[in-house]
Parts: structure tokens; sequence; C-alpha cells
């Protein structure tokens, strides 16, 4: 997917260095290293937003609707 507009500032501010720092701070965890995914999707179902265990090296979910 080709990112563009607003659309493509809102995701560079969500993988950016400004909101990796102070989630750093608020979750006294250094995120720094932590790679990124983000995941767009169209359409979601409650249930995607359960708590769950992925596995041991995924540290943080931040979902938003």
């Amino acid at each position: 997917m080709k990112l563009k507009g607003h659309f493509k500032t809102l995701i560079a501010e969500l993988e950016g260095p400004e909101l990796t720092e102070e989630l750093s701070r608020k979750f006294g965890k250094d995120l720094h290293a932590c790679p990124r995914l983000t995941t767009i999707m169209r359409r979601s179902q409650p249930k995607y937003g359960a708590i769950h265990t992925d596995g041991p090296s995924k540290v943080m979910t931040m979902l938003s609707t």
C-alpha cells in the first residue's frame, strides 16, 4: 500500500521517535531498539482487541479505532 497525505503523516508519527520516547517513559521500558509492525485494516472485529499473548518477542501492542 502506498501511503500519502495525512494518512502518511499519521503513520510516520506513530512510528517516529517522539512516540517511542513517550511510550518508553510511560511504561518504564526502553522501546527504541524494538522493531515496529504497523498493520492497517479497513475493518476489524471486536475480538481483535482482546487481551492475548502473542509470544515472548512481542513487547507491546497498541490498537486504535
